[in-house]
């Protein structure tokens, strides 16, 4: 039976948004494969909007996770493969190139209003900071610069840093499992965690 996929175009603006931020720092090759790893992740949870939904509006994990069939698949497509030389999607790419020689501030600005401006879809935003923080956390490589755009994203779409951790905590995680999670789709054992290093709640 084929398999149902997400829409890319909302893996691509997750992806677009965790790609400015991490970029801000210049783009190391572990964070830049990381992220490219992220998009099979990212498929996965946005597979799981209804059962998110469902969690959001009665607060009934149980109910929710029942509606997510925990062996849905990573399914990992050919453009994933971000390492140097990648040819992935043009909306990255553009976004890589603009990143190039350390824009300034007021270019940078301009990038961040315009990458916000774009997402509007909620669970767009808030997977899009996820794996943005899962990308640099997990290379030891978090910047005044990434955190600054994180900080920066947040306050664009009015989000707070403590709201998104416990949505983290107390939603996607018993649904969906962790980013780097690959083998064990099926793990919905609680207790995960992505603390941005230096970043008090907001």
């Amino acid at each position: 039976m084929p398999i149902r996929m997400a829409d890319e175009a909302d893996v691509i603006r997750v992806l677009e948004c965790a790609f400015l931020i991490c970029g801000t720092h210049g783009m190391s090759e572990p964070v830049l494969h990381t992220l490219g790893e992220q998009a099979s992740w990212t498929r996965r949870a946005l597979m799981a909007r209804e059962a998110i939904s469902f969690a959001e509006e009665t607060g009934d994990i149980a109910g929710a996770k029942a509606r997510f069939n925990p062996e849905t698949p990573r399914v990992i497509l050919p453009s994933d493969s971000a390492l140097p030389g990648w040819d992935g999607p043009l909306q990255i790419i553009r976004i890589l190139d603009e990143l190039v020689g350390s824009p300034s501030q007021a270019q940078l600005d301009l990038l961040l209003d315009k990458t916000a401006d774009s997402i509007t879809d909620d669970l767009v935003k808030r997977l899009g900071l996820l794996v943005a923080l899962y990308a640099v956390q997990s290379n030891d490589e978090t910047s005044p610069q990434q955190e600054a755009a994180y900080l920066s994203m947040l306050a664009r779409w009015n989000l707070r840093h403590g709201d998104l951790q416990d949505w983290w905590a107390d939603v996607l995680f018993p649904i969906v499992g962790e980013p780097g999670d690959v083998v064990d789709v099926a793990r919905n054992d609680g207790g995960g965690s992505l603390t941005p290093t230096e970043l008090d709640r907001q």
